[in-house]
């Protein structure tokens, strides 16, 4: 559910949720319940998740970066737009909840983009 009405997924939100509940049983079956830690990112409104924005991805991969250790396994799945802009390389971007369009001109990396880099 991304900010306006432009440009908003039908079945975004449930695809990140199934992918969680997959992984999270697949992931407790075969590390271990204590082994698995998740964070869902959703606009679903469903309890515990977080809201996608750029901010609250920054806090999650921080937060998996201070706990991880060398053989942990990081893995993340997003079902968002996406767009390549030339802002100096050919990086692709993930658009943010905080996104309303895809347009270069209208899109700030710093407040509604992820790099894929």
């Amino acid at each position: 559910d991304y900010s306006g009405t432009q440009m908003d997924l039908k079945f975004a939100a449930k695809d990140a949720e199934d992918m969680y509940q997959a992984i999270q049983v697949g992931g407790k079956n075969l590390f271990g319940v204590e082994k698995v830690k998740l964070k869902l990112l959703s606009t679903s409104g469903k309890e515990g998740a977080i809201q996608p924005t750029k901010e609250n991805f920054k806090k999650v991969f921080e937060e998996f970066a201070r706990e991880a250790k060398p053989n942990d396994i990081l893995f993340v799945y997003l079902s968002e737009h996406g767009t390549t802009l030339n802002f100096g390389s050919d990086t692709y971007y993930y658009l943010t909840q905080n996104a309303s369009t895809t347009n270069k001109e209208t899109l700030s990396k710093d407040s509604q983009l992820l790099s894929s880099s």
